[in-house]
């Protein structure tokens, strides 16, 4: 740590027990020990009447050297030398034995109407669809089927069995799935990337519950390195493969051979799924009309999306729409229709906040992260923006939204924020439609 007094201390405590017991008692015996006591004290500003003063409870936790309590000061050292250990093996612990490169796993990707196996009432066969040939993956391996032709049942009921135990249940995890440069980046290379995501997929936290549900991904900087705006150019090239491999793969398809965005159903409720990073202009460039975060062709897709689709509209962005776009991308048109939700992430805290427009509150957005990072509380002050809800604490957050459209005119929306594991607080949000 720069400017940090334990390399100095470390040092210090080491020549004191290493020295004779009668040293320690009579410092001047000993020159080494006896010049390092001097440099102390001129580095503290310490005087006889401050050692005084010293307890045995802030030479322990404060690192203080104190000649005439040699075990506390000892008992310092020994404490300031496990957290050294401990920060070492938060560091290097996984790097050097969790490398999972004989990692095996599955994992469900897209799940739509033509990937459902199905029988009907109680009758014991299971009708699949047809499996094509897998795809080959990259330097791991992955390999991607996908199931299609789903013959459609004729009786009163349905029984599914799906990849959920929801039939439309899926998770969006819509960004820095890895932290490529977080706590210590360790390389450079396509395959530190490759083990990053390998690391991730084999951590022990994964629940039976996530891994039932269909993945969705999108990328953004730390899967490439903190704060990236270099388009494709330099380290994409390297980051991007192992996340067409994992995840894209898995995802719907994009709307243009090659892109990243993409778009899918769910029910009566449409998503947008946008790559916010690849395509966005340089941070340094300077503000204005012609500064985007999507790109002319995504933005334009968007637009049209915004204007065409018929169904509920819900915006996944990897970076909150309240710290980062600011300008004319779609703002205008997301208030032209009858309601959109924006999903979003990347800020490490939760925030519910409605984006009215000069007429009505149509626009939401829902932005909770992190899965399972440090977590911290991002203040923003925008006259055009209304919080509804903020919560900042938790390593672990995640979002739940419920959509009922059952009512042809009416969407109800509930969102459920859970931190920790536990129950954080809950949201409806109910819209009137006339386009059916």
């Amino acid at each position: 740590m720069r400017g940090h007094i334990l390399p100095f201390l470390c040092r210090t405590k080491l020549i004191i027990l290493a020295a004779p017991p009668w040293s320690t008692l009579h410092p001047s015996s000993t020159p080494a020990l006896s010049s390092t006591l001097r440099r102390l004290r001129m580095s503290y500003g310490s005087t006889s009447k401050s050692i005084k003063r010293r307890s045995l409870l802030g030479i322990i936790l404060f690192g203080l050297f104190d000649p005439r309590h040699v075990l506390a000061t000892a008992l310092s050292f020994i404490v300031n030398l496990l957290c050294l250990l401990v920060s070492i093996d938060f560091v290097y612990r996984s790097h050097i034995f969790y490398e999972s490169k004989e990692l095996s796993f599955s994992r469900v990707g897209y799940v739509d109407s033509s990937s459902i196996e199905y029988r009907e009432d109680n009758l014991a066969q299971w009708i699949p669809g047809q499996v094509l040939s897998p795809l080959p993956g990259g330097l791991d391996n992955v390999l991607t089927s996908y199931v299609t032709t789903l013959l459609m049942c004729t009786g009163p009921t349905l029984a599914t069995r799906a990849p959920s135990t929801h039939l439309y249940g899926i998770q969006i995890l819509d960004n820095d799935f890895i932290y490529i440069d977080l706590p210590h980046r360790f390389g450079w290379k396509t395959e530190d990337y490759y083990t990053a995501y390998r690391q991730v997929y084999s951590s022990p936290s994964w629940s039976s519950e996530l891994f039932a549900l269909p993945w969705l991904h999108i990328y953004d900087d730390h899967e490439i390195i903190n704060d990236w705006s270099g388009n494709e150019t330099g380290l994409y090239q390297d980051a991007i493969q192992p996340y067409l491999y994992y995840h894209h793969a898995a995802n719907p398809p994009p709307l243009w051979k090659g892109a990243t965005y993409y778009t899918f159903r769910r029910g009566d409720v449409s998503f947008f799924v946008t790559d916010t990073r690849r395509y966005r202009s340089s941070s340094a460039m300077d503000d204005g009309p012609r500064k985007t975060m999507l790109g002319e062709m995504q933005r334009r897709d968007l637009e049209k999306w915004l204007e065409t689709d018929n169904g509920w509209k819900v915006l996944v962005s990897g970076v909150p729409f309240t710290r980062n776009w600011r300008g004319p991308e779609a703002k205008d048109k997301m208030w032209a229709t009858e309601g959109v939700v924006i999903l979003s992430g990347d800020r490490h805290d939760h925030a519910t906040t409605m984006f009215p427009s000069p007429e009505t509150s149509k626009v939401i957005e829902f932005s909770t992260s992190p899965l399972s990072q440090f977590y911290q509380q991002y203040r923003q002050v925008e006259n055009a923006d209304v919080v509804i809800h903020s919560h900042r604490y938790g390593i672990s957050k995640s979002g739940s939204l419920t959509f009922d459209t059952s009512s042809p005119g009416i969407w109800n929306l509930g969102f459920e924020l859970v931190a920790n594991s536990k129950h954080a607080w809950s949201y409806n949000w109910t819209l009137s439609r006339t386009k059916q």
